[in-house]
C-alpha cells in the first residue's frame, strides 16, 4: 500500500488555474497549491503536501 493518495486540489478543483483580480478585470494564474497539476498528495496522517516529498500545505480536518 502507499503511504501516500493523490487527490484533486480543493482550491482550482483540479483545473490547475485560479482567477486573480487585476487592473479591474479577472485574469488567470497557476494555482499556488498544486503548483497548476490540479493534484495533490495527502499521506496517510492527513498531512496535505504539493507533490510527494515537497512542501506541505497543511493537514485535512478530521469530520467527526
Amino acid at each position: 500500500m502507499k503511504p501516500y493518495e493523490t487527490i484533486r486540489c480543493p482550491r482550482c478543483d483540479g483545473h490547475g488555474q485560479v482567477s486573480k483580480w487585476s487592473f479591474g478585470v479577472h485574469e488567470p494564474e497557476e494555482c499556488p497549491d498544486c503548483g497548476g497539476s490540479g493534484h495533490n498528495v495527502r499521506y496517510e496522517s492527513g498531512t496535505i503536501a504539493q507533490y510527494p516529498g515537497g512542501p506541505l500545505l497543511g493537514k485535512e480536518r478530521v469530520k467527526r
